[in-house]
C-alpha cells in the first residue's frame, strides 16, 4: 500500500504550489491527501481535515503570508489544528516555510490579527522541527520529495539497525563469505569465486552472483544478483528504455534492476543484511532471485528487443 501524505496549507494563495506537490508525490508512489478530497464532506471541514490528518501516514505542511480560516468557537486556524493534531499523534512531519524574501502578491499577505498568530505560529514549528523555505511550485516539490526521500533512508536504516540487533549473527565479511560457501557446498552447487569474491553458479537458465559487500549505510550485506542481459549497448538504446527500466524499481516489492555500463550487462539484485541469514534462508533467496529473473526476462527483453532472449527452462 502506497504511503498516504497529508498536504496541509492555506487554499488560494497556495493552490498551484499544493498541485505541484500533489502531482509531484504521485509520481512517485505516494497517495497525496489534501483539502480537494474531502471539501465536501458532510461532517465539516474542521471534522474532515483532522480525521484525515489522523488516517495519513506523513504530514506536509506549507505556509507563506496567510494564517488561514478560524472556526467559530476555536482560537487557532483549520491549519494550524492540523499540524497540531499531526504533532500530538506522533505523525512525522515535515513543514516547509516560504522564503521571506521571495516576491509575495499582496492580497495574500495577512495584517493585524492574522498575521500575529501566524508569526507565533511559525515560531511554534521552529521550536519543533526543522522547517525548510522554498519559493517556487516547482522548488517545494522536489524539496518536498528530497525530505521524504531522506526520512524513508532514515528509516529503513533503523528498521535495519533493529533487526540485525534482535536477529545477530553474523557480523563479518570471513563468517558472511563462510555461510555463502556452506550454501553451495553443502548442496553439491558447482561455482566459481571472481576477483571481486562473487560467487558465480548457474542456476537453471540464470547466471547468478552472491557476494558479501559492505554497504556504507546498511553495514554487511549479501548480494543476490542474476544477469538479464549481457552486452548492451548503452550507446544505442533509448533513453527512455533506460528510464522505463529504472522505473520498475518503483513497482517491484523486493530487489532492484540496475544497468552495468562498463560491461552491457542489466542485472537484478536483492539484498538483506547478513546478520539475517543462515545457509537456509541465503538459498531461499537464490532461488528467489533466478526465478524472478526468469520471469522478468522477457519484460526486460521486450525493453532491449535487438538482444537475444534467454532459452526457456526446460
Amino acid at each position: 500500500m502506497a504511503t498516504s501524505v497529508f498536504i496541509s496549507s492555506t487554499s488560494r494563495d497556495l493552490a498551484e504550489h499544493r498541485t505541484a506537490v500533489r502531482e509531484s508525490l504521485l509520481h512517485a508512489g505516494y497517495h497525496p491527501i489534501d483539502m480537494a478530497d474531502f471539501m465536501a464532506r458532510a461532517e465539516g471541514a474542521k471534522a474532515a481535515c483532522l480525521d484525515e490528518v489522523a488516517e495519513a501516514d506523513l504530514f506536509v505542511g506549507i505556509y507563506a503570508w496567510r494564517y488561514g480560516f478560524i472556526p467559530k468557537g476555536s482560537k487557532t486556524s483549520i491549519t494550524q489544528q492540523e499540524f497540531d493534531e499531526a504533532r500530538r499523534l506522533g505523525k512525522p512531519c515535515f513543514c516547509f516555510v516560504l522564503d521571506e524574501k521571495y516576491e509575495w502578491p499582496s492580497e495574500y499577505k495577512e495584517e493585524g490579527k492574522g498575521a500575529e498568530l501566524l508569526a507565533k505560529f511559525k515560531a511554534k514549528i521552529d521550536a519543533q522541527l526543522v522547517r525548510t523555505t522554498f519559493t517556487t511550485p516547482d522548488s517545494l516539490a522536489r524539496k518536498v520529495l528530497s525530505s521524504l526521500a531522506r526520512w524513508e533512508k532514515e528509516q529503513h536504516k533503523l528498521t535495519l539497525e533493529i533487526a540485525t540487533e534482535l536477529l545477530s549473527g553474523i557480523s563479518t565479511m570471513e563468517q558472511a563469505q563462510q555461510m555463502i560457501t556452506d550454501v553451495f557446498e553443502e548442496r553439491g552447487i558447482e561455482y566459481e569465486i571472481d576477483k571481486y569474491g562473487g560467487y558465480n553458479t548457474t542456476f537453471g537458465t540464470t547466471t547468478l552472483t552472491v557476494q558479501a559487500i559492505v554497504d556504507d549505510q546498511l553495514g554487511l550485506m549479501v548480494d543476490f544478483r542474476a544477469d538479464l542481459a549481457l552486452d548492451v549497448d548503452l550507446e544505442k538504446t533509448p533513453a527512455e528504455v533506460a528510464l522505463n527500466l529504472l522505473a520498475y524499481n518503483w513497482t517491484s516489492p523486493m530487489g532492484a534492476f540496475a544497468i552495468q555500463a562498463d560491461n552491457g550487462i542489466v542485472w537484478y539484485s536483492y539484498k538483506l543484511p547478513a546478520a539475517l541469514l543462515n545457509p537456509e534462508a541465503a538459498f531461499m533467496c537464490m532461488s528467489y532471485v533466478a526465478t524472478i529473473a526468469d520471469n522478468l526476462d522477457e519484460q526486460v527483453s521486450e525493453m532491449f528487443p535487438t538482444r537475444p532472449r534467454r532459452r526457456s527452462r526446460l
